[in-house]
């Protein structure tokens, strides 16, 4: 069985990137997941929970364009 690559509870690195400025925050994930998942994870800094895709062992992305 495939191990999941962020699990429940793990601190995670939130990113949004907007043009060449990146805004980060950290975050827990809400959820086990494996790369390219979709997933919710609860922001620190705001106290909110945000949507976004694990692109990295302990790397969200969430918001912001490219």
């Amino acid at each position: 069985k495939r191990q999941p690559v962020a699990a429940v509870g793990e601190s995670i690195e939130i990113v949004a990137e907007y043009g060449p400025l990146t805004v980060s925050a950290e975050g827990r994930m809400l959820a086990d997941a494996f790369l390219g998942d979709s997933v919710r994870v609860a922001n620190l800094a705001t106290d909110t929970v945000v949507q976004g895709i694990l692109i990295a062992p302990g790397k969200v992305r969430a918001g912001g364009r490219k």
